[in-house]
């Protein structure tokens, strides 16, 4: 999985340190692999780990967890069922923030334990959180 976190379409090369690795491995152990073996279909890594040159080309924001690899945005193999991924997600599974990109079709996600959910409509964040089990709403 570590060279799906390592793929960027901007020609910079990402290095990811000792810690980062460590973040990408929890981040694939916690939530990804999961997932992935929840709904047993192919799972495409969006963005993953990003150095910041990266991070500042792609418009990401200054506090991002992908710099710390410990975030990843992905799609599904079956995008008509993504929807119900972020569903299975919020209520099955430990997260920091996770975020449904309803016009561009994919899911971030990042470690920790705060369970902030968020629906992103046209570049809008809504709050989620205490419909799915979450903190925020």
């Amino acid at each position: 999985m570590l060279s799906e976190f390592l793929t960027t379409n901007t020609g910079l090369p990402l290095k990811p340190n000792c810690r980062h690795r460590i973040n990408i491995a929890a981040l694939t152990r916690k939530i990804l692999q999961p997932t992935r073996d929840y709904y047993n279909i192919a799972m495409l890594i969006l963005s993953g780990f990003r150095s910041t040159a990266v991070n500042n080309i792609v418009g990401g924001s200054p506090t991002s967890q992908h710099l710390d690899g410990a975030a990843a945005d992905f799609t599904l193999a079956k995008p008509e069922i993504l929807w119900d991924c972020f569903i299975w997600i919020a209520t099955n599974l430990d997260f920091g923030q996770l975020i449904y990109y309803d016009n561009k079709r994919f899911i971030h996600v990042s470690l920790g334990t705060k369970k902030q959910v968020f629906i992103n409509s046209s570049g809008v964040l809504y709050p989620m959180g205490k419909l799915l089990g979450g903190v925020n709403g």
